[in-house]
């Protein structure tokens, strides 16, 4: 569990149906929360009072439904677009310590 817990992001994830999935969405998911630990709290795509939703797509289809959802959505459709979603989660919070720090 991150150190600290309360300022770190809530984000939901919505996985797709599976049908045809390239890789293992639910390893990828894992792999993302113990990489963020300490600046994401992953939780249901539909809680209330989220920064955004992660659409885990096992495909470049992509078709899952997110008509629903009324936050930003971030779709990752592999390892690729996971490591992209880290980087930018990083970068939301290497601003947030520079604007703290006055720079």
């Amino acid at each position: 569990m991150g150190k600290n817990r309360k300022n770190r992001l809530k984000i939901g994830v919505k996985y797709c149906g599976g049908c045809k999935p390239n890789y293992d969405r639910v390893e990828l998911t894992a792999k993302l929360k113990e990489r963020l630990e300490d600046k994401v709290e992953f939780m249901s795509h539909d809680s209330p009072g989220l920064f955004m939703v992660i659409a885990v797509q096992g495909c470049p289809t992509a078709c899952a439904d997110l008509s629903h959802i009324e936050v930003p959505v971030r779709t990752i459709t592999g390892c690729e677009e996971a490591e992209k979603f880290i980087s930018y989660i990083e970068n939301i919070f290497a601003q947030k310590q520079n604007k703290e720090a006055g720079n």
